[in-house]
This record gives structure tokens, C-alpha cells and sequence, in this order.
């Protein structure tokens, strides 16, 4: 299914986390994101390699672009955006109606997406060796 690009998986009503990996492949994640101290006492701190910036939690993603004047919603970010927003897949239940998910479900999810474009390409490939 196709993306009808209408905004609504950035619009608040998922959470997008960011980490540090997806802060090194694109930094307007760190400038628009929240930087959060998830589980920490006061006076505690992790390691920059363990931070995690929220983009999105009740309010639109910042690097949304909303949809204006006939031009679709679209991400201001999107060739560089979170491994979070990169497994959310149009048509999948969540487009229309979002849920939350866990790191194991979006691991999982990325695992499957990835072995589908594998067997893809190795079936492409198959298909230029027929003579």
C-alpha cells in the first residue's frame, strides 16, 4: 500500500523516540527533540551513546511538515529520519489507528522489512541470470 501522506503517524498520536545513532545520521533530531533522562535519579547521568530524544508524545513531531496549499504532509527529515518512523509502514493497523509499540515489536518489525527487500533483490537477481 502506498502512503497517502496525510500526517497523522506524526502527529502526537505515537511516541517517536530518537537515540543516539539516529542523532549521529541526522542532528535536527537533537535540536528539535527532547532530550530524556528515562529512569534517572537527580544527579545521575548516562553515557551520550544511552540518550534518547523524544520527537513526538501528545504533540506533532517538530520536523513535520504539515500538509499545506495542495502539497502532502511530508517529513522534513524523512531520508535521514529515526529507525523509529522508518518501521512504521503505510497501510499497516497503526496508520489508521495508531498504537503504541514496543523496541521488541519495532526490532521485529525492521527484521521482517529487511528480509522481505533481501528476498527481493535475490529474486531480482535470479531473474537477470535466465537467459
Amino acid at each position: 500500500m502506498t502512503c497517502s501522506r496525510c500526517g497523522r503517524c506524526c502527529s502526537g498520536e505515537l511516541i517517536v523516540e530518537a537515540d543516539a545513532l539516529d542523532v549521529i545520521r541526522e542532528p535536527k533530531i537533537a535540536y528539535f527533540g527532547i532530550l530524556m533522562n528515562k529512569g534517572l535519579k537527580k544527579g545521575e547521568t548516562l553515557p551520550p551513546e544511552e540518550w534518547t530524544w523524544t520527537l513526538a508524545c501528545g504533540t506533532p513531531c517538530p520536523l513535520l511538515l504539515p500538509a499545506q496549499s495542495g502539497r502532502p504532509a511530508s517529513c522534513a527529515i524523512y531520508e535521514t529520519r529515526p529507525a523509529a518512523c522508518v518501521v512504521f509502514f503505510p497501510g499497516e493497523p497503526r496508520c489508521a489507528h495508531p498504537v503504541f509499540v514496543t523496541d521488541e515489536q519495532a526490532s521485529l518489525a525492521v527484521r521482517q522489512r529487511i528480509s522481505l527487500i533481501v528476498a527481493a533483490a535475490e529474486g531480482e537477481k535470479a531473474r537477470r541470470k535466465k537467459p
